[in-house]
């Protein structure tokens, strides 16, 4: 346990911890200005289209984040799209303060060094801004982490006092214990309701919660550990009957796994994963920061070692190789990701070095990590998940009918998201699918692109002899949302 600082350190920590919550919170808010992409749409449209909020149950698709549906059906229909992100902006404000309180229990400059990275951290910015349940399964990851490191903390004083006669250590009142068992379950059935992914940290919490207990070896540790985590076991069977079971994966992009697995490495330090040498040292180094730490936990006989190998890698590893799952995207590693942040500010601060480094040596480590992720973080204020509907609108403007006649490559990720801003244009959108190109009065044609490395050709010819130029082209941030390049039909 580190010492408790001194009264002007004190308001110095909670000055900075209060300006790094109002950064990350202005960054969320910012990168929650742009448009909606598919997904919160798709999103959206469950929650309307449900009867109500125990009808969202029977939507039995990946998308349906379960808790973030609800809300955004408790909010109902609003024109400013913005305002279904707000809890995922709550929550990540949330979550820099429960990764400081946990990063806590190594040091102060632990902390705060925690409370950096997450304030930063491009994918937690990401998430953080956007109409999903990543954002709110992070933040009830951290805590249950932080309950259950309290809980544990209770038991080991009444361990500790029922050892000293001499001198007894002050107990924890039983009903202060109950309470934080009790959020304890609430936290962790929020946690399901918000992404099943949350079941993969909560298993790595549950063996950490046995192996205390088989450490302490006493009738109250056990007492505790079934008080504890009996309930969000039956509510992880609940969900499964009622939910996750027969749950449908939407489909995406095949991408190999080890290639995946690499790429959500690097985002640990927030490497870029648009260049496989960037990627492939970013992966090597965060993986070698993150060890370092478990290492030293280990050595100094830190629990929390074991809860970190389970829920960065073993568990993770586990359920890739138990379900061998088809798609797999960056954000489903984005859990793991949030423990090895706040492991990695541990090896950052430099806890078990001779002397607790020094401020300046600490902030030196993690500017290049802090720099990394703001450069990444610039796209997505800039041009967000996607420029939607500026495309469309630019589209209205150069079509001189009464109609706007379009169609594109993908119907399903396309549609959705035209129909969607359609309401924002002065004029109709007709929209053809693939099946009923090419339209005699076809106008516009919409090529979407997932990564940044594509180059749209110039002029194109199609099946039926009709050539198309491209007129404009719209950017995306990383990791979320899609290019669009927008064609005219040519003239003769």
């Amino acid at each position: 346990m580190s010492a408790a600082p001194h009264g002007f350190q004190r308001r110095v920590l909670l000055f900075s911890g209060a300006l790094l919550v109002i950064v990350g919170l202005v960054l969320r808010i910012y990168a929650a200005l742009g448009d909606f992409w598919l997904d919160e749409i798709w999103s959206l449209a469950i929650a309307q289209q449900a009867r109500s909020l125990l009808d969202l149950f029977h939507y039995k698709v990946d998308n349906n984040h379960l808790l973030n549906t609800m809300l955004m059906r408790l909010i109902g229909e609003h024109a400013y799209w913005p305002i279904y992100r707000v809890p995922s902006i709550i929550a990540g404000g949330v979550s820099i303060i429960l990764a400081g309180v946990i990063a806590r229990r190594w040091s102060p400059l632990a902390s705060l060094a925690a409370m950096m990275l997450f304030a930063l951290s491009y994918p937690m910015v990401l998430y953080g801004s956007e109409a999903r349940g990543y954002s709110l399964a992070v933040m009830f990851t951290l805590a249950a982490i932080a309950l259950q490191m309290r809980w544990m903390m209770s038991a080991s004083v009444d361990e500790r006092a029922a050892a000293t006669v001499s001198r007894p250590s002050p107990q924890p009142s039983p009903s202060g214990r109950w309470a934080t068992i009790g959020v304890f379950w609430f936290a962790c059935a929020l946690g399901m309701m918000s992404h099943p992914l949350f079941v993969q940290p909560y298993l790595g919490l549950l063996a950490w919660a046995i192996w205390e207990t088989i450490r302490h070896q006493s009738n109250a540790s056990s007492f505790r550990l079934v008080a504890s985590h009996l309930p969000p076991l039956l509510f992880v069977a609940v969900m499964y009957a009622v939910h996750w079971r027969g749950m449908e994966v939407a489909g995406g992009a095949i991408v190999s796994p080890w290639r995946l697995i690499a790429s959500a490495a690097a985002l640990v330090i927030g490497c870029p994963r648009d260049v496989p040498a960037f990627t492939i040292v970013g992966a090597v180094v965060a993986c070698a920061l993150v060890s370092m730490s478990i290492i030293a936990m280990l050595r100094r006989r830190d629990s929390f070692s074991v809860f970190a190998v389970l829920a960065i890698a073993i568990v993770p590893a586990a359920f890739l190789v138990a379900l061998r799952p088809a798609v797999l995207y960056e954000r489903y590693f984005l859990l793991p990701l949030a423990v090895a942040l706040v492991t990695l500010a541990r090896a950052l601060a430099g806890v078990d070095s001779h002397r607790t480094r020094r401020p300046a040596v600490c902030f030196a480590a993690l500017i290049p990590i802090l720099l990394c992720n703001v450069w990444q973080a610039i796209p997505l204020l800039t041009v967000g998940r996607g420029q939607y509907l500026a495309a469309l609108e630019y589209i209205a403007a150069q079509t001189s009918g009464s109609e706007i006649v379009i169609g594109s490559d993908h119907d399903f990720r396309n549609r959705i998201v035209i129909e969607f801003y359609v309401r924002y244009l002065d004029k109709p959108v007709r929209y053809v699918s693939q099946k009923q190109w090419p339209s005699p009065d076809g106008q516009w044609f919409i090529v979407h692109g997932l990564g940044h490395d594509d180059a749209p050709r110039e002029m194109v010819t199609d099946q039926s002899g009709l050539r198309w130029q491209l007129e404009a082209h719209y950017e995306c941030a990383d990791l979320s949302g899609w290019r669009w390049f927008v064609y005219r039909r040519a003239s003769p």
